[in-house]
């Protein structure tokens, strides 16, 4: 899946770095139980923005094939997103 030219996995990646490079906690609450990371959710806003698609149209290609960087996390249902 590509989207203005830029491999969406070297996208991710790089979002990752820069968060753990600027020290964004992975979890805002106190008792860390949230269950996805805010790590993933700003991930994926920044993807959602690089689609240029509806954002059901959006959920239904995240969930079909989800980039490679991804895949070791659990993806929130589209309700949650």
């Amino acid at each position: 899946m590509r989207t203005y030219d830029k491999d969406l996995n070297k996208v991710v990646a790089t979002v990752f770095r820069m968060l753990r490079r600027w020290r964004v906690p992975e979890h805002w609450s106190r008792q860390k139980n949230e269950k996805y990371s805010v790590h993933l959710m700003i991930a994926l806003l920044v993807l959602f923005c690089l689609s240029d698609k509806s954002y059901r149209l959006f959920l239904r290609q995240l969930h079909s094939g989800p980039p490679v960087a991804l895949r070791g996390y659990a993806l929130p249902p589209r309700s949650t997103m």
